[in-house]
């Protein structure tokens, strides 16, 4: 089986898979929903007038993971446990006003990459299983209402599972796919998952034998010209000093 796929090769993914596959496994951010941004940290200049800036936001992060790991033996964090860190004090009703804004503009900046949403349809019609495998802040029901926004509901009605390392406490490099083997009850050889972080989506799938393929988003050549866009997007895109998103909606 070979160990990468190109976004347009997506549509004969399970024709090209050992047959008796009994579940279809994606990654969420990168491969069933993509962003009009460059990187993701771009959506934090999207919060609105008057929140924090996307250096606090991300440093916020950091500490949120860092305290996780300390006082509960954990890797990841959740979302407000991001927020609880950058606004250190504040109630907890600030604290889901500030969630709500930024899953909002997240909302914003996501798009269902079609390809994938094809895939899906033809692994449901196949009579598959389909699971979402996130590295994510986000719940289950973050992520699961995100996907119904962006994507529409009846993309999210073939969602069968959804798996977030923020509620298991571990990445898919450090375990989350043995807990999708467990909650599932499907044999790995009978599983096919597809994302785009080789070293989240592919490796450690691969090792537990879960059929793995790594999504290559765009070619070398295709991925200097977007970090240029971005680099010179930042150099021009501003505003009395306040950096601006530099959208790439052609992505």
């Amino acid at each position: 089986m070979k160990t990468s796929i190109l976004p347009h090769q997506l549509a004969t993914a399970l024709d090209q898979t050992p047959g008796g596959l009994a579940m279809l496994s994606l990654d969420c951010f990168d491969t069933l929903i993509w962003r009009n941004v460059y990187s993701p940290s771009h959506v934090f200049m999207d919060l609105g007038e008057g929140q924090a800036a996307p250096q606090q936001r991300t440093y916020a992060e950091s500490c949120a993971r860092s305290r996780a790991a300390l006082r509960m033996r954990r890797n990841e964090a959740t979302i407000e446990e991001i927020y609880e860190a950058l606004l250190p004090g504040q109630p907890e009703t600030a604290i889901a006003q500030s969630v709500a804004r930024e899953l909002q503009a997240e909302a914003r900046h996501c798009f269902a990459f079609a390809p994938t949403v094809a895939l899906m349809r033809k692994a449901k019609a196949a009579g598959l299983r389909i699971a979402i495998v996130s590295d994510t802040y986000l719940s289950r029901d973050q992520l699961h209402a995100l996907i119904s926004e962006v994507a529409g509901e009846d993309v999210v009605e073939l969602i069968d599972d959804i798996f977030c390392s923020s509620e298991f406490g571990v990445a898919k490099s450090e375990g989350l796919f043995k807990h999708v083997l467990l909650n599932t009850g499907v044999a790995p050889e009978r599983i096919l998952h597809i994302g785009d972080n080789k070293s989240a989506d592919f490796t450690p799938a691969r090792e537990l034998g879960i059929n793995a393929l790594h999504l290559v988003q765009f070619s070398d050549t295709e991925q200097q010209r977007l970090r240029l866009e971005a680099a010179v997007g930042a150099i021009f895109n501003n505003a009395g000093g306040q950096q601006l998103p530099c959208y790439q909606p052609h992505r």
